[in-house]
């Protein structure tokens, strides 16, 4: 979402360099980066990247279409978007990709790993609302684009819905955003009426149907072997990158975490899009 927004934004989307090549995403991107780093000032930071559907599709033809797509990403984009992962990979900060797994997944996954494995608190960035369902004491959520931050607290107000039934209240109404049609009949209004009810007021098994499809849809996983379309193999030898990048934070060793640093590497990819200014 950091590197879309940057791509799109009034400010920085027409960037070129001297030889015409799209350099607007690239340099957001890291402008965004800084200005979070100063605002939420963290101990340390996980990138994380799309790496697919997560089967999602499987359950609901119709989620997230646009994702399937391989043609419709604009001039430049794709280009952009590996170097920054490269770049991030270069000067030392931990990136997650997996294959075949979203990253809304990857992020649901590191933060439970990371109150687990580290102790402490965690603040997810997205403008996202799938991830308010992971807000506790111990997580935040910070909504980049409206720049407010999300507790217990903020959820409850800005929803009125107890933070425990806000997953519900999502698979009651339904993601415009992801293509996920609302349970029938419930509107925002009506989900927040019935919220409290057993069984949310689903009076015919239509009803429990798109609820059941819905919360299969939305709901992110506590570990990699609740996402599906992931081998048993796949799901060990990413539970042990996991435990072992955690492990190496605790002795202190979160600069070299990954044996891909490579300044060099990183002071070309600032000079092929002609940064100066950080």
């Amino acid at each position: 979402p950091l590197l879309y927004r940057s791509f799109y934004s009034r400010g920085t989307a027409g960037l070129k360099t001297s030889s015409g090549k799209m350099s607007g995403g690239f340099y957001g991107f890291l402008r965004s980066f800084l200005s979070l780093q100063k605002r939420l000032n963290p101990s340390c930071y996980i990138f994380v990247f799309d790496g697919g559907l997560s089967g999602r599709d499987k359950i609901f033809d119709g989620y997230k279409p646009n994702s399937r797509e391989t043609s419709d990403k604009p001039n430049g984009f794709r280009e952009q978007l590996t170097h920054i992962e490269e770049f991030l990979r270069c000067v030392g900060l931990p990136v997650f990709l997996l294959h075949g797994v979203e990253a809304d997944d990857i992020i649901s996954i590191l933060t439970r790993a990371w109150i687990q494995l580290q102790g402490g608190n965690v603040v997810i960035v997205s403008s996202d609302r799938d991830f308010l369902q992971l807000v506790s004491p111990d997580v935040l959520l910070y909504d980049d684009r409206a720049k407010k931050c999300y507790g217990p607290a903020e959820v409850e107000n800005e929803f009125q819905v107890p933070i425990e039934y806000f997953l519900a209240y999502k698979c009651l109404i339904g993601d415009v955003a992801d293509h996920i049609p609302a349970v029938p009949g419930f509107t925002p209004k009506r989900a927040k009426e019935r919220i409290g009810d057993q069984d949310y007021g689903m009076e015919t098994p239509e009803h429990r149907r798109a609820f059941t499809r819905n919360y299969g849809l939305i709901k992110l996983p506590r570990s990699l072997r609740q996402v599906p379309n992931q081998s048993k193999s796949t799901c060990d030898d990413f539970a042990y990158y996991v435990r072992r990048l955690f492990e190496e934070f605790k002795i202190g060793n979160y600069a070299i975490t990954h044996k891909a640093v490579n300044m060099d590497r990183a002071r070309e990819l600032f000079s092929l899009y002609e940064i100066k200014s950080m």
